[in-house]
């Protein structure tokens, strides 16, 4: 897993540096004066608009926990809280962090801290199915990127993940009904390559397993899948809110085009450095590559949407982190170790 994360990043960083290469003979031009303009035309009814709707998508995440938890029924306001510490741990600590929410949640429940790895997992699983029908909807329904360079790569791009998802929904289906059986299977196969690949190829595929079982029937299953459309509807939306507060062609960006710029971000965050800083960095090269914005108008778009949307929770994380004398270092620390003692007892 370590390794496919390394090749991950090389890739992802590799294509940062094709990107800005390809426009390296622009930023010696680079207008100072413009980017200091662009940043004080922005439009603050726009940018805090924005904000708010980010903070609302990010809250939603507690409800569809707390469905993911069926038939274990927390309080949602008791959820809010590990919610916004665990992505502040993301923002600041990068991928270290992001284990803080679910030990938070299942220590403050009450409940094994494999159960909310597992619904983690499965978390994820629909973020990628939501997003991917917004991805859909853009490629295939919406209009204005036909003019697009790459406009077939993407559109394979999009085609591809569309399949993930519906190879993902068939594992979640398998793991259901045996879970334990395949983890099982899989540690078998792949004991005699490398023990602890193993170990953890089966911690992942039970927590897997324990978080499909937690999706407890069709209602329950409908309730999380439309929570999920619309929160990264939500997130398009407040892309597009912070886009149209720049001045053009920032101001003209349809709903479909700040998809595509989301799918910039996520491509970046799987290099996920501490600040996130290869989304940003992701997100500024393919505005000025793909869409054709001026250099200046671009850095100053990347650093808001970088303070408006990545670092969004940060405030909030920090001072709840404050009340209730808690270390985010710590949080991390202890996280990582249950993730790793459910890891060895798979």
């Amino acid at each position: 897993m370590r390794r496919a994360r390394v090749l991950i990043s090389a890739a992802v960083i590799a294509l940062l540096v094709y990107l800005f290469a390809r426009e390296v003979r622009h930023w010696s031009h680079f207008d100072w004066a413009v980017f200091w303009r662009n940043i004080r035309s922005i439009n603050a009814a726009d940018a805090i608009a924005s904000y708010a709707v980010i903070m609302i998508a990010l809250l939603l995440r507690a409800p569809r926990w707390k469905l993911l938890m069926w038939p274990h029924q927390p309080r949602t306001a008791g959820l809010i809280p590990p919610t916004l510490i665990g992505f502040t741990g993301l923002a600041l600590l990068g991928r270290p962090g992001e284990m803080v929410r679910p030990y938070l949640i299942a220590r403050n429940e009450g409940v094994t801290v494999s159960s909310q790895l597992g619904v983690w997992t499965v978390e994820r699983i629909f973020d990628l199915g939501a997003f991917a029908v917004l991805v859909a909807y853009a490629f295939f329904v919406g209009a204005g990127l036909d003019t697009l360079p790459y406009i077939t790569e993407f559109r394979r791009a999009g085609v591809a993940l569309l399949g993930v998802v519906a190879l993902l929904a068939i594992a979640a289906l398998l793991l259901h009904h045996q879970g334990e059986r395949i983890s099982q299977v899989l540690k078998r196969i792949f004991a005699p390559l490398s023990p602890a690949l193993a170990r953890r190829i089966s911690s992942l595929t039970a927590s897997f397993g324990e978080g499909v079982r937690s999706v407890g029937n069709a209602r329950v299953l409908l309730a999380v899948a439309a929570l999920s459309v619309l929160m990264w509807t939500l997130i398009a939306c407040s892309y597009m809110l912070l886009l149209h507060a720049f001045p053009a062609p920032l101001r003209g960006f349809s709903f479909p085009a700040c998809v595509v710029l989301i799918g910039f971000s996520i491509a970046g965050g799987l290099a996920q450095l501490p600040g996130g800083s290869t989304s940003q960095l992701m997100v500024i090269a393919a505005l000025m590559n793909v869409f054709s914005v001026p250099s200046e108008l671009a850095v100053s778009c990347g650093i808001l949407l970088w303070l408006c949307g990545y670092m969004a929770p940060v405030p909030f994380g920090l001072v709840l982190l404050r009340r209730k004398h808690l270390s985010l270092r710590s949080l991390t620390q202890e996280s990582r170790a249950g993730d790793a003692q459910h890891a060895s007892a798979t």
